[in-house]
């Protein structure tokens, strides 16, 4: 499923999961100054959007990431030679920003990042993570944009509400293993 087909149900997960969103306007360089005080100091998952609208706060998913470092140390390094530096340069394959980026990030210990991430990339294909991708691929014509300065509606339609189901409960699924294998080491430890 490619990310940008389905923006408001990644909106709406992320909302729902309690992480904080950053709407980043202007040029590369304003951007890349404005990130150092998005006060994101510790470790976790981010997702980042390409504005697709001037007038508008319309955003696409077009990247997702985990960090052991402060989350706005990375996005730093985004700005200066990776994903966001990209989307300012018409990355993935001619897309540029309409003069900014979102962010969405989640402040979680590195395990649950690294856990919260495989769920996302097993879910959608984002198209500037090139894991699978091996390059950034284009955006596919989507029909809706998500409008990051508001709240995101609630899935509606049956394949949005499945998809969402489906990524909480592999969500939960992550939290009981990972409570399973501390309880054990528990154990060990006597």
């Amino acid at each position: 499923m490619n990310a940008e087909h389905y923006a408001q149900l990644i909106q709406f997960t992320w909302q729902y999961l309690g992480a904080k969103q950053y709407l980043l306007q202007g040029d590369l360089q304003a951007v890349s100054q404005r990130i150092p005080n998005l006060g994101l100091t510790g470790t976790g998952i981010y997702s980042l959007w390409i504005k697709t609208s001037f007038q508008n706060s319309h955003y696409v998913p077009t990247y997702l990431g985990y960090t052991s470092r402060p989350i706005r140390t990375r996005l730093a390094e985004h700005a200066r030679f990776g994903k966001i530096r990209e989307l300012y340069t018409g990355l993935p394959d001619g897309a540029s920003t309409a003069g900014g980026v979102g962010i969405l990030a989640l402040e979680l210990p590195t395990p649950m990042a690294r856990a919260m991430e495989s769920v996302f990339l097993e879910a959608f294909d984002f198209a500037q993570n090139t894991a699978d991708n091996l390059l950034s691929r284009a955006l596919v014509p989507w029909n809706a944009d998500a409008d990051l300065s508001e709240d995101a509606p609630m899935p509606q339609n049956a394949s949005d509400i499945e998809a969402f189901n489906d990524i909480l409960g592999a969500i939960s699924d992550q939290l009981q293993a990972l409570q399973q294998l501390q309880s054990r080491l528990n154990e060990l430890k006597g």
